[in-house]
């Protein structure tokens, strides 16, 4: 027996290594991944058609544009504005500044007595400035014919059509530049194809 109880270990070892073999060869389970694959690879072929759509549309400054303002979340459009484009999972960039010091002197150290030192001439040295980004909040973005808005989390930013000077693509972030303003509203887009789309439909409502 005890002979035997040598082998379990061994035993169990190829048990389990069968039935990964089997998960991993099995005819039905690697057609059912193909499968599972295939249907990814079409949805996303789908939604990037999508968008190559879209981009034309407006960025033609043609046709009828669509109208997706039943699917407006966590804002409350006026009367008479509708929303032409939408990005879920959208990300508010914020610029941000912080100051450390360089350079400077250590001072003196005078010791007064057993224990006590007193130090004097001690210099910090120079402020420097250096500015940095961050994501303030994640939302989603809609483009209507008032507004351009970021609903997120904390708190809704919107910009009036009206105030657009330009809009900026940069990779998969989308850069509105507002009349009178220094810092520009920057959103990131979470599916990259999909920021010009935003960009563009942003650019046709203020050149409208």
């Amino acid at each position: 027996m005890s002979g035997m109880a040598n082998y379990i270990p061994l035993i169990v070892l190829l048990f389990v290594t069968g039935i990964i073999l089997y998960v991993c060869f099995s005819p039905k389970l690697r057609m059912a991944r193909a499968q599972q694959k295939a249907e990814r690879e079409a949805a996303e072929l789908a939604i990037r058609t999508q968008a190559q759509t879209l981009f034309e549309l407006f960025a033609s400054g043609d046709g009828t544009l669509p109208n997706v303002t039943t699917d407006v979340q966590g804002v409350i459009l006026k009367g008479g504005e509708t929303c032409c484009a939408l990005s879920r999972n959208a990300q508010h960039i914020v610029s941000k500044t912080k100051t450390r010091y360089v350079g400077g002197s250590q001072g003196v150290s005078i010791r007064i007595m057993k224990g006590v030192r007193y130090h004097v001439g001690s210099y910090r040295g120079h402020p420097v400035k250096e500015e940095f980004e961050i994501i303030a909040d994640v939302g989603s973005i809609y483009v209507t014919n008032k507004r351009f808005i970021f609903a997120g989390t904390k708190e809704v930013t919107s910009v009036p059509i009206a105030k657009i000077a330009d809009v900026h693509l940069e990779g998969a972030r989308v850069i509105v530049i507002v009349e009178n303003k220094a810092n520009p509203l920057i959103v990131g887009v979470t599916q990259p194809y999909w920021a010009p789309v935003i960009a563009a439909a942003a650019q046709r409502m203020a050149s409208a």
